[in-house]
């Protein structure tokens, strides 16, 4: 029990934290009446609740204040949905991951929209309800991916990366998401919630490995060298370094202009670029 309490406290610390210092990060915010769906994205939160998502598309003729702006870089909003609120008890109880929540009424529902953590409110009688999962129907920008025998839920950043979230996501798991996924360090390691690497040499994103994509390279390479951090996305960059030496450097690029000729001419058939990189 002490346990509990304390984790209790813990997470409400850490959202206090988290809202008064999201302005790093956004000063985006939303009052608005809203008809918004909102996706699940943890269910077994210690206190008893759960923790969800609002897409990144915002329908705006569904938006009575007018008053605030939207930014591009704001992929979504993650808010808490306490079991012990009557308008949300039912729904907590029965929601999984990748459940998707609508509001039915006329008042305001939401709160401060910011890149991170918050607290969902509301100012009037309604009622909220699974309508779908993300498993069945893309929302917004998540969506889901198939790697080996499962599917997981999938998100797309606001400058294209690609994020994938494992099935059993904890609190912390998401906390250190919103906090860190913009390093190299968090992209390098292994988290519940990671980035899905394009396929090897393919840094523009186009799902070709071609001498475009070794132009992409050079091109960030020039930049790089003059304090610029480049065009690419941090699954881009991934994809990249095609020889796993951990530089994007001119070898990288020679390798994919090189691999693309060659596979062009008929003569790599059945050769991945990773295998022929190695060679």
């Amino acid at each position: 029990m002490k346990k509990l309490k304390k984790r209790k406290l813990a997470l409400a610390m850490a959202i206090t934290m988290l809202t008064a210092s999201l302005s790093m990060f956004s000063s985006v915010s939303v009052s608005a009446k809203f008809y918004l769906d909102q996706l699940v994205v943890i269910s077994n939160l210690e206190s008893g609740g759960l923790l969800i998502a609002t897409p990144q598309d915002i329908d705006m003729s569904q938006v009575t204040d007018r008053s605030y702006s939207i930014e591009h870089d704001v992929c979504c909003c993650f808010y808490i949905m306490y079991e012990a609120d009557p308008m949300f008890s039912s729904v907590v109880k029965q929601a999984k991951p990748g459940d998707i929540i609508q509001y039915f009424g006329d008042g305001y529902f939401g709160s401060t929209c910011l890149a991170g953590i918050n607290i969902m409110g509301y100012d009037s009688d309604g009622d909220v309800e699974i309508v779908g999962s993300v498993f069945d129907t893309p929302i917004g920008n998540f969506e889901t991916v198939t790697i080996g025998d499962q599917t997981l839920m999938q998100m797309t950043d606001g400058d294209g990366t690609k994020y994938v979230f494992e099935n059993e996501i904890t609190y912390d798991d998401l906390e250190q998401f919103v906090w860190n996924k913009f390093t190299d360090e968090y992209r390098k390691e292994k988290h519940a919630i990671w980035v899905l690497p394009n396929e090897d040499g393919d840094v523009n994103s186009d799902n070709e490995v071609d001498s475009a994509d070794a132009a992409v390279i050079l091109e960030d390479i020039a930049l790089s060298a003059v304090g610029d951090t480049g065009r690419m996305n941090a699954s881009e960059n991934l994809a990249a370094d095609v020889n796993g030496d951990g530089v994007i450097d001119a070898q990288d690029a020679a390798i994919v202009l090189s691999y693309s000729a060659e596979t062009g001419s008929g003569m790599l058939e059945g050769v991945t670029l990773k295998a022929y990189a190695a060679q």
